[in-house]
């Protein structure tokens, strides 16, 4: 199993090639980024905890407001909210849920996409791929013994001070749960979060895609609510949804194991 540093620089190194893409790619490198938040605890269960309750809209709207107009974009200055709303624009694009080349008029003119690739590249990744870094790398420090404490005084570190102690708190609750119980609900939506990447990336209509993405919508939410009944009512259209399409690389029987382990289902 990878160790949190090897998550956090193996998601950096994909950040930085993303970042020296172009948008006629940039696809497969997000998709590959979005995968390594999925399967790295540490990241999972930060994003997780940033974006819990986060008004993406609102924040999506304001920094995109007409009052930056010449800026195009204008990255929030508080750095958890920077890494909620950059995280979740990210997984818009990924999931096919926003055109990229709709953001990308943002930061271009003249349709001059390249162009606008390279502005989003420095004035969104950039600064996101420093922050989440910087961010990890504290909490990792954070819950080392006391003598191997790392100190910086970095600004971006200092100003998520608190973000990063609850942070801290997530993971080391997360960690006790896993303790306690085999599986969790953090668990199931990372499957659920994996399923999703793997249908926008199959090869199936859009119209089966945006259905196949609203069944796996709805069973996160009913995960995230608790009720093991609602859950289980999920599940059902969960398999039975993704049951004809033996091409995409689900997670439904690790999915179903959990859910039989739990007695959910």
């Amino acid at each position: 199993m990878r160790t949190r540093e090897q998550s956090l620089n193996n998601f950096s190194s994909l950040l930085d090639e993303l970042i020296s893409s172009n948008y006629l790619i940039a696809g497969s490198k997000l998709n590959s980024v979005i995968n390594a938040v999925n399967n790295s605890k540490l990241l999972s269960d930060v994003f997780d905890y940033f974006c819990d309750g986060f008004d993406y809209e609102k924040e999506l709207s304001s920094a995109f407001s007409l009052a930056y107009e010449k800026e195009g974009f204008k990255m929030p200055e508080n750095p958890t909210v920077a890494i909620a709303l950059v995280y979740l624009l990210l997984r818009e694009i990924a999931y096919k849920r926003v055109q990229f080349t709709v953001i990308l008029d943002c930061f271009c003119q003249d349709s001059n996409y390249d162009d606008g690739y390279h502005n989003f590249a420095q004035k969104v990744l950039v600064p996101f791929k420093e922050l989440v870094y910087q961010l990890g790398m504290q909490i990792i420090a954070n819950t080392q013994d006391e003598s191997q404490v790392v100190v910086t005084n970095q600004p971006a570190v200092e100003s998520a001070k608190s973000a990063i102690e609850s942070a801290k708190s997530v993971e080391e609750s997360a960690k006790s749960i896993e303790i306690e119980e085999k599986f969790t609900n953090l668990t199931l939506l990372r499957l659920i979060d994996l399923d999703k990447l793997a249908v926008t990336q199959s090869k199936i209509s859009k119209e089966n895609v945006e259905e196949l993405l609203y069944v796996l919508d709805i069973f996160a939410q009913k995960v995230e609510e608790g009720s093991s009944e609602k859950i289980k009512l999920s599940y059902l259209a969960y398999y039975y949804a993704l049951l004809p399409y033996k091409k995409i690389k689900s997670n439904v029987k690790s999915v179903t194991k959990i859910l039989m382990d739990e007695k959910i289902i």
